[in-house]
């Protein structure tokens, strides 16, 4: 089924997945799902099911405590496709359940997947970065960085803070740091100031100097969940 070294990958959907699903990065304490329109946080209570391993006598439950958030590229391309790049050497095998034609074989697993024209002349990358996971916009000149709207759907909470997006839900607070825009201006990397600005549940970006539109703009956040360390190797196998 891989290694530990694949935690932070994007593993490919061939079937073993519902159809939604185009990719899929473990968490430790559940998965992050890649679909068309957006990313679907599918977490649960970890430490309770490594509780369950670790105590053969405790009761195996009806269900879990978990928690799923969606977030949704609003009025984004319906046609987008996604490239994946550097592939893994490595495999997983899905043999899971009594359905034959679920079961999946070789399927790889990718570093990095990009959202091709995710709007008009905008890209959307998504890789990871020092165990974190990262996702640029890429604007190029002539789009509307304005167009770029995301939805959050079935959060507890969501509120900005010290300049960060707070996603409050049962299972792990998930924080989207301060957004770092740039541009590269005569072979240099500039910085461009840009901020959350967050209108009941639907979050976009602000740029409150302006930045020169005949030059590509990245706009590079980072998803921080509030307690992840380490390898999800211990997660037991358990996987959508």
């Amino acid at each position: 089924m891989g290694s530990a070294q694949s935690d932070k990958l994007f593993i490919e959907n061939k079937g073993q997945w519902d159809s939604k699903i185009l990719y899929n990065q473990i968490l430790p304490d559940g998965n992050l799902f890649f679909e068309q329109d957006g990313f679907t946080y599918s977490l649960y209570e970890k430490e309770y099911i490594q509780n369950l391993h670790q105590d053969k006598k405790t009761p195996t439950p009806d269900s879990i405590k978990s928690h799923v958030i969606k977030t949704k590229f609003i009025n984004s391309n319906p046609l987008v496709s996604l490239r994946k790049e550097n592939e893994s050497s490595f495999y997983y095998n899905y043999f899971l359940g009594n359905d034959k034609s679920k079961w999946k074989s070789r399927v790889r697993s990718t570093s990095k997947i990009t959202y091709q024209e995710l709007y008009k002349n905008v890209d959307l990358s998504v890789y990871t970065e020092f165990g974190s996971t990262k996702y640029d916009f890429i604007v190029k000149p002539g789009a509307k960085e304005s167009e770029i709207q995301i939805e959050y759907l079935g959060t507890d909470n969501i509120y900005i803070e010290d300049e960060k997006l707070i996603i409050v839900n049962t299972i792990n607070n998930i924080e989207e740091a301060k957004p770092f825009s740039y541009q590269i201006i005569n072979g240099e990397r500039v910085e461009i100031p840009c901020k959350y600005i967050l209108s009941g549940t639907k979050l976009s970006f602000e740029f409150p100097e302006g930045y020169d539109k005949s030059k590509e703009l990245i706009i590079d956040p980072v998803i921080v969940f509030a307690s992840y360390s380490g390898s999800t190797a211990d997660n037991f196998g358990f996987s959508p």
